[in-house]
């Protein structure tokens, strides 16, 4: 399925909002506006949510979640990516939206970030306005540093704070199992525990095997600097990754600031064993959520 994908229906737009994993992520320093210095590889991966949209003519912006743990005010990206689209390009639009949670939050995995996405491409089919690339990802940029990595259709290599978005090629599909630990981490929490490394890991040898599609390789070669924080922050996530690397797949890495960590394997038979060997782990970390995932492309 491409991502994401906007469906149109009867009365309304439906819109598929994918996770995303991290199979690179590098910290090089704080800038000048306070935020980091980041280059990722991140590529989107079949586990959805979904947004349903329809237009509200007498204006307002209003939200419904199946999931009451999540806020539904103006703190929500998805009310902030609906209000910036209409007051820039649709004065006095309305839309109400619904939303089927089924990425978990605080994982790392984009979830929030990605509705953001959605919904703008969403209410461009809405409130039937066309907006250029540049257009389109200024408004993403605006809602969050990695909003704009999931407009794009594939994987990606982000750099600044996670906005400038260029392509990445991938040789193969990717099989992976992610393994969410029931407690989640911020990314506050994650960098108030960060310290600065003096030597930079290059994002070549991952991004060239996965432009190979050489698995073995980039297995190794999968990294994430903010590892060793969120491990600090939540010390369950070090029994976490040793047992899921004791089952044999080609390597394991936190994506994002976690706390959900990624396997990933040779095949999807792999990862499906991988997967049932995961749901009956008894690690440190506690119950676990488990999903058999795959690139999106």
């Amino acid at each position: 399925m491409p991502v994401p994908t906007v469906v149109r229906l009867k009365d309304s737009v439906q819109v598929w909002s994918p996770a995303k994993v991290n199979l690179h992520l590098e910290v090089h320093g704080r800038r000048p506006d306070g935020y980091h210095e980041l280059s990722t590889l991140i590529v989107p991966v079949s586990l959805y949510d979904t947004l349903q949209l329809w237009d509200c003519p007498t204006g307002g912006i209003r939200l419904e979640c199946d999931e009451p743990r999540l806020p539904t005010g103006p703190e929500n990206l998805i009310v902030q990516a609906a209000t910036r689209l209409r007051d820039r390009y649709a004065p006095g639009r309305g839309a109400r939206i619904s939303l089927n949670k089924r990425i978990p939050f605080e994982a790392g995995l984009g979830g929030g970030s990605g509705n953001a996405a959605a919904t703008i491409l969403g209410l461009e089919a809405v409130w039937g306005i066309s907006l250029q690339r540049d257009q389109r990802s200024a408004v993403a940029a605006e809602c969050g540093s990695d909003v704009p990595c999931f407009l794009a259709e594939a994987a990606s290599w982000c750099t600044g704070r996670g906005e400038l978005v260029v392509p990445a090629t991938m040789g193969a599909r990717l099989h992976l199992v992610i393994v969410k630990p029931l407690e989640g981490l911020s990314t506050r929490a994650v960098f108030s525990c960060f310290k600065m490394e003096k030597e930079a890991v290059s994002g070549e040898e991952v991004r060239g095997a996965l432009a190979a599609g050489n698995m073995p390789a980039l297995g190794k070669a999968l990294f994430n600097r903010l590892e060793k924080a969120a491990c600090e922050a939540l010390g369950a996530l070090v029994d976490l990754r040793a047992s899921m690397l004791a089952a044999g797949p080609l390597g394991v890495v936190m994506t994002g600031s976690g706390s959900a960590m990624v396997a990933l394997a040779s095949s999807a038979d792999h990862a499906a064993a991988l997967g049932r060997h995961y749901r009956d782990l008894g690690t440190a970390a506690g119950p676990v959520r488990i999903f058999v995932v795959a690139s999106t492309e």
